[in-house]
């Protein structure tokens, strides 16, 4: 949880955690697409 709070702090690493997860909900719609 502490590396949570410390990506919440952080304006740089907030950004890159929604990329991230912008990037894992892109991934899972390309699986979805596949099957």
């Amino acid at each position: 949880m502490t590396i949570s709070r410390k990506t919440f702090k952080k304006p740089e690493h907030s950004t890159l955690s929604l990329l991230m997860v912008s990037y894992v909900v892109f991934t899972i719609l390309t699986l979805i697409a596949a099957i």
